[in-house]
This record gives structure tokens, sequence and C-alpha cells, in this order.
């Protein structure tokens, strides 16, 4: 299954910031060299949110709504925007990172979804042409940790013993301490190895 991967909007305003920054480290630099000796001079810009695009305008234009209204001093001191850009360029970095590394994730779920396994509009999980196993993990049927049963409803708790394993519990307050057993019903109780009890 191939998987589209959409980039943040944080990672394209890093993206759009890291380009302005270039824009007016530009600027400034060239505006220096042919005005080393001149009065600083404002550079305005509107910068889009979206996409990092920049348009040059005058000091006295409005920018749109979707757009961020920056200036840069073209003959100041640029060392300032030059640590920025470095620390951006350092987050779009790790943010390239942190989507591969998502990415990768993706894929190792995806591959672990099996086929067999489909999701109707109302919710439901159709298995088709696989088996559903439960195990408590510790290799045996005949082993209890509490873990690896099938529980079908809230099955409250009232204080009841419920150390077993592999057993199917239908209900309510229900106690089950061994295993490969069946409770049904509300309050009942299997506490020997594959017994079945149901029962209101």
């Amino acid at each position: 299954m191939r998987q589209l991967v959409v980039v943040p909007t944080s990672l394209r305003l890093l993206v759009g910031a890291i380009v302005t920054l270039a824009l007016g480290l530009a600027i400034g630099i060239g505006v220096n060299s042919v005005l080393a000796s001149s009065p600083p001079t404002t550079v305005s810009a509107c910068v889009s949110k979206m996409s990092g695009f920049v348009r040059i305008v005058s000091s006295d234009r409005y920018c749109m709504r979707t757009e961020r209204f920056m200036t840069w001093q073209s003959g100041a001191d640029l060392s300032g925007v030059e640590a920025r850009l470095t620390a951006l360029e350092g987050l779009v970095t790790t943010q390239q990172a942190t989507i591969a590394s998502q990415q990768a994730t993706i894929d190792d779920l995806t591959a672990q979804v099996p086929a067999c396994l489909s999701t109707a509009n109302d919710g439901t999980a159709l298995f088709s042409g696989c088996n559903v196993q439960i195990i408590n993990g510790q290799g045996s049927t005949a082993t209890v940790n509490g873990k690896g049963n099938l529980i079908v409803g809230y099955n409250e708790d009232n204080g009841d013993t419920r150390t077993g394993s592999h057993n199917v519990v239908v209900g309510s307050s229900h106690t089950y301490s061994s295993y490969g057993g069946l409770v049904a019903g509300y309050d009942n109780i299997i506490s020997g190895d594959y017994a079945s009890v149901s029962g209101g």
C-alpha cells in the first residue's frame, strides 16, 4: 500500500522563513557592498504564511491576511540574521529526520496489518480468511498471568479474582482464576481448568 506523506505546516513555515531570511541576507550583502558608507536602508516584503513566497513591497503597502509583513535593515549588522538562518536550518533538518522516522513507523505498521482485516463504515472490524489468536505470551495454554482472555462487555469489577488466562468472558462481575474456560452471564466463577459456566 502506498503511503502519502503530508508535510507539516510547521515545516512549510520554517522553509518559508529560511527563504525569507536568505533573501534578506542576500539583499543586505548586495546593498552593503554598494552603499558601504550610506545609512541603513529598510527593505519591506510580504511573506506567504503557507508557501513562504516573498513579495518585495514598499513600506506603506499592506500585506494580505495570508501573508506576514517583514522588514530588513540592508545596511545594518546581519550577524543576527545569519544566526537565525542557521538555527532555522537546524530546525528543518530536525523536522526532516522526524518525518523520515514517522514514515518508517507507518511503513512498519502497514506491513503488520493483515490483508484479511477490514473495517466497515459502521465501525465493525471484519476478519475474513484468517484466524484470530489471543495468547498470554507465556508459551503455553496451561499458564496464567491474567492476560490472553477474550472479554465481551465491560465485565464490571466487584473485587473479583481475575488471574486466569485464555478464557472467554461474557457479561459482568465474573471470577476466573484458571485457563481455557468459558464464563458468561452475571457474577459467575470458573476456577478449574477448562471449566465452563453460564447463567444470569
